[in-house]
């Protein structure tokens, strides 16, 4: 989904496949401070991003650049370097968001990896406080924060001062599938109340491993944050794993 100061944007699909952002409302587009809003759902977004760009900067003279701001960055997972064998589209992305300078700047509350991301050639993005957590954290109270591996407990979220620990990952080496988490400190959670944090939840299979671990290690509640929740495989099977309540930056799902 697409939002321009807060109007949803609906691009024009034409008979050959092409597309046309345009016919929206003058006070949204031709205004200095355009804030773009995206919430990434397929790559056609990509071209009309790029359009509504052009468009509020052709309508304000250039005399400001537009705010792109995001939840989460896509492809922020396929950050490899570029081979035939690696996942690298990361790089292919950033080069079409950089190339034009459309953009004053691009926002996103969670990075995933910031030194892929922070800066790409001359071009900085920047990162905003995720104030959702403070919420949540709020209204679960929990006794501890988890981080499912080390990288996000890197991404600087802010955890109120509560105590957080991390948990590894057990990969298979010939697969590198996902078979478990650990945790390398003896820790005793009888009777504690859990909020497991990270940025993106896409199938579970992480957090569904997370919650069997820590419930096997006395929890009586687990929770999860993630500032972008794609569940591909649905949020029951989150639920069934003993993840009472499941919270993104939109909402509780």
């Amino acid at each position: 989904m697409i939002k321009l100061n807060g109007h949803i944007v609906t691009p024009t699909i034409f008979p050959d496949g092409t597309s046309q952002v345009w016919k929206l409302p003058l006070d949204k587009v031709c205004n200095p401070a355009a804030k773009i809003e995206w919430d990434f759902e397929n790559e056609a977004e990509i071209f009309h991003i790029l359009q509504l760009a052009d468009l509020c900067n052709a309508c304000t003279a250039g005399i400001d650049k537009v705010i792109l701001s995001m939840t989460t960055m896509p492809y922020a997972r396929q950050d490899k370097n570029i081979t035939n064998n690696s996942t690298f589209a990361l790089k292919t992305f950033l080069s079409i968001l950089t190339s034009f300078q459309r953009f004053k700047r691009i926002e996103i509350v969670d990075i995933h990896n910031a030194s892929s991301i922070e800066r790409y050639g001359d071009f900085i993005v920047n990162k905003i406080p995720d104030e959702r957590i403070k919420e949540v954290i709020d209204e679960v109270k929990p006794d501890l924060i988890v981080f499912p591996d080390a990288g996000a407990s890197m991404r600087g979220y802010n955890t109120q001062g509560l105590t957080s620990f991390n948990l590894e990952k057990k990969r298979n080496q010939s697969t590198g599938e996902i078979e478990g988490l650990k945790t390398a400190l003896p820790l005793n959670l009888t009777g504690l109340k859990l909020l497991i944090l990270d940025d993106i939840c896409d199938g579970g299979k992480t957090f569904i491993e997370a919650a069997k671990l820590l419930y096997n290690m006395g929890a009586s509640e687990v929770h999860l944050y993630t500032s972008h929740g794609l569940y591909t495989k649905g949020t029951q099977v989150l639920k069934e794993a003993g993840i009472k309540r499941i919270f993104n930056y939109k909402g509780e799902v």
